[in-house]
């Protein structure tokens, strides 16, 4: 058995000492990449989008919100249809972008599967009624109300809506969406790749 020196056991000793910390733990406190869910049309309640090329999925914390809300009612207006309406809720730690905010989706007269234009003039919080539209909130700061910016769509803002599954036995709603939105500074963001599989 070949004897090495006591000086070489030494440098190497500490050569191993000093590289367990880096082996142990991570040194990149940047927040762990997300991916988007795949597009199903199952009722995993699942969903998120790409907000200014980022992804963005719903998320809660402990004692937090839900990470999604969904409503699908019959009308009872005699007007044919069903009115559906989903919020995506994302409540995390503040290391990921966009850690506070919601994506909302609603469409007054759900009739099938296809396409929905998101592009009517509205405006939120007016008591409706409203057009199929899409929403961004986002909160800067979550304990004070003035941080609180809304992109929605419309006519200089437009996105659409997919429906890919609407099954009313099953109670699943499955769809894909893209949408600018606009809030009333002026300043937009941009939703790409969303897609939400969800049971009500």
């Amino acid at each position: 058995m070949r004897s090495y020196p006591t000086s070489a056991r030494l440098l190497l000793a500490g050569s191993l000492l000093l590289a367990l910390p880096g082996c142990l733990f991570n040194s990149d406190d940047s927040a762990p990449q997300e991916q988007l869910p795949p597009a199903t049309q199952q009722g995993l309640n699942e969903g998120g989008c790409r907000i200014d090329g980022t992804v963005w999925k719903p998320a809660q914390v402990l004692f937090g919100p839900k990470k999604l809300y969904v409503s699908v009612d019959r009308r009872t207006d005699n007007t044919p249809g069903y009115r559906f309406s989903l919020s995506l809720v994302r409540r995390i730690d503040a290391s990921y972008p966009n850690a506070v905010s919601d994506v909302d989706l609603y469409v007054p007269n759900l009739r099938g599967v296809g396409p929905i234009a998101l592009n009517q003039s509205f405006t939120p919080g007016s008591g409706g009624p409203y057009p199929a539209h899409a929403l961004f909130n986002s909160y800067t700061d979550p304990s004070n109300t003035s941080t609180h910016t809304v992109y929605y769509t419309g006519p200089s803002a437009p996105g659409q809506l997919t429906i890919t599954r609407f099954d009313t036995v099953a109670r699943v709603v499955s769809g894909t969406f893209e949408f600018v939105g606009r809030a009333a500074t002026g300043q937009q963001i941009s939703a790409t790749e969303g897609r939400f599989d969800v049971g009500y």
